[in-house]
């Protein structure tokens, strides 16, 4: 019997069983709520797989709906996260159930369902998008807990016929599903049957409800169990203090429980909320400063005069003057209403009296806030609840930014039209000042008088840094993301959702700053935010994100500190200067990046580290000044229960607006889901824009207006310059935000603000697979930005760059930057276009550069003779149009926008009219004429069309299709011989005519164009080069003569070593090429050889399987065959045996892939050592598919898919066929190209001995035979080489001699 104080009135009981339900409704509910989510948003998505789509695949596998698909994926883990309250309960009351003295099981079967439970959640919210290697090692120690959790389960099941019985029969149930379930896997990736996913699918559906069916028979043991709470000390009945009373009471001192006691009031809940927004119009009003002065030195190209408004701030000097003092704090809410004003701004439509406007209010609101603070000094209370106000002021206005796309709903650049709230935020601002002021709130707890013991100048400039840091960095959630902004793949943060997390440190930096406020003015929290400031500014991606956290919860939770010890100095001199040496640090982090329109410019040029530098020595005066004087204090006590509470009002709308940014990231989670707008057509369209900081030609926010046009030119890839609006002067903004979310594209932000450019910006809607960025050389002026893009355009590969280029006055620069984007742009081995501002004359200066032989790329229409800043550019595009389309009064600059088409050859510069082309090829027509909205085309009035055709001339094929062999493939591939399209036919005549002017004459018949046109996704220009490489290697390696002359009669003792033979052909009728690494040995080979002959060897072979070996494999099958199937055996194989073999490997595969392309039909690597496997799953999906599809990576059980490939009779006996040719097959060399009936002398061969030459060669068991074409001095001067070369370079043996 338990202890007598341990009985109590019962306060709540329900039975066991009812954890068991819990757990099973709310299991099957996360698992059918993604499924009816997913069906109902993603259906056709969710059921596509590697290989097939809707109607072959029509319902999806529960990998597919609870994968990476948003809401489907939200679903699933919120109602899981649930789950595992009562799963682990019921894994507890299992093992109450079943305990039992001595006995080892139970405890095994609960660790193994913990284990479960932990597992469960790890694979449900770490996704193989996450982290591959983590969801994988998950999700398997799931499954493999699941057999000793269901036996032991069977195993320690209590004497209840019923649940015996349903275990039983789940259990059997679950274990049967999986064969199956593998089976129709195997269909489905091995085989690619059609449907066959879908039955694997219902499987793996099956299994889930086995799985959870299983533990929901625990309700029918839980029946006898009643869980009971029990109040044993009568505190539910209301004689006594309640919990959190108690806890209080015992622990009185700690700051965090004295907070939430007491009842609530929501009177005082709204007095917060109305201090709050206060708070957010301060910050409303100081940061749309900043953006009105920016307009005019814009548009003036130089400092304008206005740029003096920046000292609105420094009002709070007037305080030092006792007068006015006192009439300012005796009039507070007169100086808040007034600060209004500049809410009523956006009234006003002339730029001039709307910034003045909004000067006088900032004016005011310092005033008003300086006053504010020292009027409470004497309070503690009343000051910390205004400091509090004041810092989450800014938190709500980082998340309205964050909501707004980093617009602020009330800012004077922005009306009903363009995203405005300004009219209810004016009313509520109104209300909110007039319910803060009422009276003066009162507070008890001790404070010195007004003065202080010491300079308030160290407090001044602490406020100063605090005060920057707060504005420059967090007024907006992406500023900091933005400046760890690397690229593409994305390895940081993302604007959105993860602004959410800045706005979150901000939050969780405030609660220090008002809980421990020692720790926050401590030299230690100053160090630890010192280096968060400099792995912010020196480093990237997550790490670098990691300090800008840091350094968010640091700036927050000084503030409360900072501030009541400035509140302790003279008012003037404290906020007065604090606000003026703000300014300086302003105008110091506008001069690192406008150096060449400025005085003294070059000194800053490019110092943010500078910049941030200072920020956190004045920080570090400002806690030398909060030391000393906390020092000479006596310390702040909340001595009343309403000075406790205040605290918890402003911590309720702190956490309110926490929840509110949640909501907003979930709301603003990218779909990735983005679609081109003429897909079937295969038509890119892209443009390019100076968009002048997203501030129109009236100071009004312009990127709704851009949004429009562009939709409306429906152009799938733009490049936006001047586009950089994250700084205080620009009001920290980010237009490429709602532009990318509201038309649906990806979007790479370009140099981050930290980078020190005017921006350069790339939107796409077709996925961008990499992005660099690059600074380009700029000795005098600006910065160039440049983005070096590869995006999947229509399943192909296209490169973007967007570029902005500097102004005239620095000829150097421009010189300079020209050579290095040519260069650039001249190593992209794939169709690419440049959208540019390149501050030139079309044909003249550095035009020729950037156009021209060096680059590669070509203008979209050297005949529009009036262009100085923007230019597109291309190469290995067909171009179909060009049009320039008038800016309105958005910016300065018109719009340019080029159509191509992907997939087919470049055409001549003539034009044609537009009713010739398709109408996916044409502009839109609501841009002619008049146009709409002030948009229109113009210069040319039209857009310009080129024509839709132009093959170069061509030599008759029959000149050199000499073929005596099968020419046509018998499958339908696009692109290969006998299945070609019109286009592809052009290019194949375009290439031979170019390499006829370059002088060529031999290897230019129809195959040999269309694999180098295949192996470079039919770009003419790049094929072209790659077959001039070809040629002059060829002549270099002297591969005419080696194939003619060389013979390796050290064959057989290489071998022994390093076999690598052709042996018979596939199902397919390819000749196979077996190579086997295993027993590779370098000392032994090179005292055999060399790695020279080994070398041109290689290259004898690969000359030799395209002819004779392939011609006479298409003669026996009655088809074209262009490709081999190689066999790569790697057992035996271990790391630093590859390495040793690295170097010559590394030679040969760039003889491959270089001088052999499309010769691979499918390569099998069989006995794949361990971890290959893995190894292989990564790299293939950088490679094409094309590629991955021919290549099959197989353990030590391959034989059954290789003999599905080779006839068994085909295939050497050692690997699972039963050929035992004479003397080994590797030196056999059997196949139809020793067979009389297929085989011809080959084409290379002199003309003369081709009359004589052999066709079959017969090889004795243990040597080979000399080609017929060796002679004894070829023989001797092999020996002699032998000889000379005794020791060799170390390098290795070549892989298969196949390339993709």
């Amino acid at each position: 019997m338990g202890p007598k104080h341990k009985d109590g009135d019962v306060v709540f009981a329900f039975s066991g069983k009812w954890v068991s339900w819990a757990h099973t409704i709310v299991a099957y509910s996360a698992f059918i709520g993604a499924l009816i989510t997913g069906i109902s948003l993603h259906y056709h998505k969710i059921v596509q797989n590697e290989y097939y789509g809707y109607p072959q695949e029509w319902f999806p596998s529960v990998s597919a709906t609870i994968g990476d698909r948003y809401p489907e994926r939200s679903v699933f883990q919120l109602f899981i996260a649930i789950t595992s309250g009562p799963r682990f309960a019921l894994v507890f009351l299992w093992y109450i159930l079943t305990a039992r003295p001595n006995s080892v099981l139970p405890k095994f079967v609960a660790g193994t369902g913990l284990f479960r439970t932990i597992t469960c959640g790890g694979w449900t919210y770490i996704t193989s998008t996450d982290d591959h290697g983590w969801h994988d090692i998950f999700m398997i120690s799931y499954l493999v807990a699941t057999l000793p959790w269901t036996l032991g389960c069977l195993a320690l099941s209590p004497r209840n016929a019923r649940a015996v019985k349903y275990r039983k029969y789940l259990a059997g149930l679950f274990f049967g599903t999986l064969v199956p379930l593998i089976y129709f896997f195997i269909q489905h990736k091995v085989h690619k049957v059609p449907g066959a996913y879908t039955t694997y699918a219902f499987f793996e559906w099956a299994l889930i409800l086995f799985d959870v069916g299983f533990d929901a028979v625990t309700a029918l043991d839980f029946e006898g169990f009643e869980l009971v709470v029990r109040d044993v000390k009568g505190v539910s009945k209301g004689s006594k203090a309640i919990l959190s009373d108690a806890l209080l009471e015992k622990e009185k001192d700690r700051s965090v429980s004295r907070t939430f006691s007491g009842d609530f009031s929501w009177n005082d809940a709204i007095d917060a909320a109305a201090d709050v927004y206060n708070g957010f119009v301060f910050w409303s009003m100081l940061t749309s400063l900043g953006l009105t002065i920016w307009y005019f030195p814009l548009w003036h190209m130089g400092i304008s005069g206005y740029e003096v408004l920046v000292m609105s701030t420094v009002s709070p000097f007037l305080l030092q003057i006792r007068p006015l003092r006192s009439f300012v704090l005796r009039n507070l809410r007169m100086t808040h209403l007034l600060a209004l004003s500049g809410l009523l701004a956006y009234l006003i439509k002339s730029p001039v009296y709307r910034l003045f406007t909004v000067g006088f209010a900032v004016w005011m609101s310092c005033l008003a806030w300086a006053a504010t603070w020292y009027a409470e000094r004497l309070q503690p209370v009343g000051l910390e609840g205004r400091i509090s106000a004041w810092s989450i002021g800014l938190i709500a206005s980082s998340i309205a930014k964050f909501a707004f796309w980093t617009s602020n709903p009330i800012w004077p650049i922005v009306h009903a039209d363009n995203g405005g709230w300004n009219k209810l935020g004016l009313a509520v601002a109104v209300l909110a000042v007039l319910r803060s002021t009422r009276e003066t709130r009162k507070g008890t707890g001790f404070l010195a008088p007004s003065s202080s013991k010491g300079s308030g100048v160290p407090a001044a400039f602490g406020l100063a840094g605090l005060l920057f840091g707060m504005h420059s960095l967090l007024s907006d959630s992406s500023t900091m993301i933005l400046w760890v902004w690397e690229g593409y793949p994305v390895r940081g943060p993302l604007s959105a959702p993860h602004g959410a997390y800045t706005i979150f440190a901000m939050g969780a930096g405030l609660l220090i700053g008002l809980f421990y406020e020692e720790f926050a003015r401590s030299w230690t929290l100053y160090g630890i935010g010192t280096v968060a400031a400099a792995v912010l500014t020196f480093y990237s991606n997550w790490f670098g994100y990691y300090g800008a956290l840091t350094l968010a919860a640091y700036l927050m939770a000084i503030a409360p500190t900072f501030i009541a010890s400035a509140v302790r100095h003279s008012p003037g001199t404290t906020f007065g200067l604090a606000f003026l040496i703000y300014n300086i640090l302003v105008l110091a982090h506008v001069w690192v990046v406008a150096y060449a329109f400025v005085p003294g410019g070059p000194l800053m040029r490019e110092h943010t580290d500078w910049v941030m530098t200072a920020m956190m020595l004045s920080i570090g005066a400002g806690v030398f000044s909060a030391t000393a004087t906390a020092s000479r204090s006596k310390p702040r006590h909340h001595t009343s229960g309403g000075g406790r509470k205040q605290r918890s009002y402003y911590i309720y709308v702190l956490v309110v607006l926490q929840l509110l940014s949640a909501s907003i990231a979930y709301l603003r989670f990218p779909t990735y889901d983005y679609k081109p707008y003429h897909p079937d057509e295969k038509v890119l369209t892209a443009g390019i824009w100076t968009v002048h900081f997203s501030l129109d030609n009236d100071m009004w926010s312009s990127e709704r207006r851009m949004r429009d046009v562009i939709k409306e030119l429906e152009i799938d890839v733009i490049g936006l310059l001047e586009s950089d609006l994250q700084r205080i002067i620009m009001g920290n903004r980010d237009t490429t935000q709602f532009l990318a979310e509201d038309l649906g594209m990806y979007v790479d932000y370009g140099p981050g603000p930290n980078k020190h450019t005017w921006g350069a910006a790339l939107l796409s809607k077709f996925p961008i697979l990499n992005s660099t960025h690059h600074l380009l050389p700029s000795p005098v002026g600006e910065l160039a930005p440049a983005i070096h893009a590869t995006l999947d355009v229509h399943g192909e590969l296209v490169d973007v760059i967007v570029f902005h280029s500097g102004q005239e006055e620095d000829p150097e620069d421009r010189r300079q930057q020209s050579e290095y984007l040519a260069k650039l742009m001249g190593d992209i081995p794939r169709p690419a276009f440049l959208l540019s501002y390149l501050v030139t004359k079309p044909l003249e200066g550095n035009y020729n550069t950037y156009v021209g032989e060096k680059s590669g790329m070509r203008d979209i229409d050297p005949s529009d003779w009036d262009r100085w800043c923007e230019y597109i550019l291309f190469k290995g595009l067909k171009r179909v149009g060009y049009a320039r389309v008038s800016r309105s009064t958005i910016t300065d600059t018109e719009i340019q926008v080029g159509k191509f088409v992907v997939g087919q050859p470049e055409n001549s510069d003539e034009r044609i009219s537009e009713d010739q082309v398709p109408e996916a090829h044409r502009f839109p027509a609501m841009f002619k004429g008049e146009g709409v909205r002030g948009h229109q085309y113009h210069v040319f009035n039209d857009p310009r069309m080129a024509e839709q055709a132009s093959p170069a001339p061509a030599v008759e094929p029959k000149d050199y299709d000499n073929y005596d062999y099968p020419t046509t493939k018998a499958s339908p591939q696009g692109g290969h011989p006998g299945h070609t399209t019109p286009e592809e036919d052009a290019k194949v005549q375009e290439l031979r005519a170019l390499l006829e002017q370059e002088g060529y004459t031999e290897r230019l018949d129809t195959h040999t164009m269309l694999r180098f046109l295949r192996a470079r996704k039919f770009n003419v220009e790049l094929s072209k080069q790659m077959f001039i490489d070809c040629e002059k290697w060829r002549k270099e390696f002297k591969v005419d003569d080696l194939v003619r002359n060389f013979v390796y009669v050290e064959k057989p003792k290489v071998f022994e070593y390093y076999p690598q033979y052709y042996h018979k052909t596939d199902k397919d009728g390819r000749p196979v090429y077996i190579e086997a690494l295993g027993n590779i040995d370098l000392t032994a080979m090179y005292k055999i050889t060399t790695a020279e002959r080994m070398l041109s060897n290689l290259v004898v072979e690969y000359e030799k399987l395209a002819d004779p070996r392939l011609p006479a494999c298409s003669r026996k099958s009655g088809q074209l065959l262009e490709t081999c199937c190689t066999i790569m055996d790697l057992k035996g194989v271990g790391l630093s045996k590859f390495s040793s073999v690295y170097s010559y490997v590394k030679q040969a595969s760039a003889i491959s892939q270089n001088y052999y392309p499309e010769r691979l039909g499918k390569l099998y690597i069989i006995n794949a050592p361990w971890g290959f496997s893995s190894v292989w799953s990564m790299v293939k999906g950088f490679l094409d598919p094309v590629t991955v599809e021919k290549i099959h990576v197989l353990g030590a059980t391959y034989q059954t898919e290789l003999l599905g490939q080779v006839p068994k009779e085909n295939l050497p006996k050692e690997y699972g066929g039963e050929c035992e040719c004479d003397g080994g097959c590797m030196l056999s060399d059997m196949g139809p190209w020793q067979e009389p009936e297929w085989a011809r002398p080959p084409k290379w061969a002199p003309e003369e001995e081709q009359k004589h030459a052999p066709t079959t060669i017969e090889n004795a068991p243990t040597e080979i035979v000399a080609d017929p074409l060796a002679t004894p001095a070829v023989e001797s001067a092999i020996e002699e080489e032998k000889a000379t070369n005794g020791a060799a370079a170390q390098t290795a043996p070549a892989p298969a001699p196949a390339t993709a």
